[in-house]
């Protein structure tokens, strides 16, 4: 969650600044639809529209359980496929059986074992979680029945489907422009800091992304929600030999006030006001709870299971050319705060920490990862008013006459209203201009401040500020 703040000062002188078949056609051929209801992410559960009904003399399908075929010769890794491991044999047969569908084009097929409706939805929800290089694969399917028990299944594929052999080219294409460098990393956690921040970088969050529940959104158009984010990471560290799981739930996100900005010029003549619109800062308002359907990410490494949310970590600072680490390999203990694992996702590993936690590799907490970037270190953090105007003064002294970009990181909500008050009010200049004009020796001075404040994730404030001193 990020939070805008801005205000812009200018000083004169020493003065203050986002088809299901027709049903009806559906029912009377006993087909029941499964069709995913979540518009942010592509948990294959799906939910059952309706009761399918199958009349007599509705034969097609059947017969068909028990068959062999070239799926019976796929074998699977459980360590990088985990909910194919949550079946039993008989749904892992017809899982095999999907997934040689899926790969070749193939929408619709009898099961090769006796199966219900309820574990043909476990089947095609671990292979949705399993498998996002099917990305032409949708959420949703619809399956046939007699007598309880499944006859036939149609899948439904995207419109990359229609060319896959290309659609595949591109795919693998662009994941090959990030695992080129990655696989040049030394370690798997070098590894996965490398596609991570590469990963964000390329990105860019769009509810209204095509293709956005599936990996070819992030990595070959660059547009995608979580489950595109997920599953592009997801593929990309399975490339690398690392387990990476996909993994839903809900989170819980603090939403607080809109931002807002003021000019603020003044002169010899006109005496500033605030214009600062209410509940643009820290503690104007109430902040609120909003729960969301999610996807994130669960990676082992060297034995030990992390939280990875790479849409989470991917704010505004990538404006700045900087990565946020604050759900970047954490515990369930730090991480379920916020995010709650649901359906298949429950049985995936515990994560409990270890050596591969962002603090124990680069000995920062995760909160402020930011700082590598920035060239500070955890003493560099604004934790008082007194301390911003120290930094200012040192940084402004350093530069001189001219033009000058400070970026500072904030620490807490009410050391952040403090600056913006003493900013808004006019106050720095007592705090820190005035003695930085004189160490300057400067005789008469044209001054303008415009800060902007981006509230990170945690009690935390990127503070970016642009001054010009004449």
């Amino acid at each position: 969650m990020l939070i805008l703040l801005g205000i812009n000062v200018s000083l004169n002188g020493c003065n203050t600044a986002r088809e299901l078949w027709n049903e009806a056609e559906r029912l009377a051929f006993g087909w029941t639809n499964r069709t995913e209801t979540s518009s942010e992410i592509g948990d294959a559960a799906g939910q059952e529209t309706r009761e399918g009904r199958n009349p007599a003399g509705s034969e097609s399908g059947e017969g068909e359980e028990q068959q062999s075929g070239p799926w019976d010769e796929l074998t699977f890794d459980p360590v990088f496929r985990p909910y194919y491991e949550m079946l039993d044999e008989n749904e892992q047969s017809v899982y095999r059986q999907a997934y040689y569908h899926v790969q070749e084009g193939i929408s619709e097929f009898g099961p090769c074992r006796d199966i219900k409706g309820g574990e043909l939805d476990r089947i095609i929800s671990a292979l949705y979680n399993d498998s996002p290089e099917l990305f032409w694969l949708e959420a949703d399917y619809e399956y046939r029945h007699r007598a309880g028990q499944v006859t036939g299944v149609v899948l439904h594929y995207n419109d990359l489907a229609q060319d896959i052999e290309y659609s595949r080219l591109r795919f693998e294409e662009a994941a090959e422009t990030i695992l080129k460098e990655a696989r040049e990393q030394k370690t798997p956690q070098e590894k996965e800091r490398y596609v991570h921040d590469t990963l964000l970088n390329q990105v860019t969050y769009d509810e209204n992304a095509v293709y956005n529940q599936n990996a070819y959104s992030a990595l070959v158009l660059g547009t995608s929600v979580c489950a595109g984010y997920a599953r592009a990471f997801q593929y990309l560290m399975t490339q690398m030999e690392i387990p990476c799981y996909y993994c839903v739930g809900t989170a819980v996100s603090l939403e607080a006030p809109v931002a807002g900005a003021a000019d603020r010029k003044t002169d010899e003549e006109t005496m500033p006001e605030n214009t600062l619109p209410e509940g643009s800062r820290p503690g104007a308002e109430e902040p609120f709870l909003t729960v969301e359907d999610h996807a994130w990410n669960i990676i082992c490494l060297d034995g030990f299971y992390y939280n990875v949310d790479p849409t989470w970590n991917d704010t505004l600072l990538s404006d700045h050319e900087l990565i946020y680490y604050g759900y970047y390999n954490r515990s369930d203990e730090e991480f379920l705060t916020d995010h709650t694992r649901s359906e298949r996702s429950q049985d995936l590993p515990p994560c409990t920490g270890g050596p591969s936690s962002f603090e124990e590799l680069y000995g920062i907490p995760a909160e402020l990862g930011v700082l590598e970037a920035m060239g500070l270190t955890q003493e560099d953090v604004i934790d008082s008013l007194d301390s911003y105007y120290a930094r200012c003064r040192e940084l402004l002294v350093e530069n001189g006459a001219g033009d000058c970009r400070i970026s500072l990181l904030v620490s807490g909500d009410a050391v952040m209203k403090e600056i913006l008050d003493a900013v808004d009010d006019g106050d720095y200049e007592e705090g820190y201009l005035v003695e930085v004009v004189r160490e300057l020796g400067l005789n008469g001075f044209r001054f303008s401040l415009n800060l902007m404040a981006e509230q990170l994730n945690g009690e935390y404030y990127l503070v970016t500020q642009e001054t010009t001193l004449r």
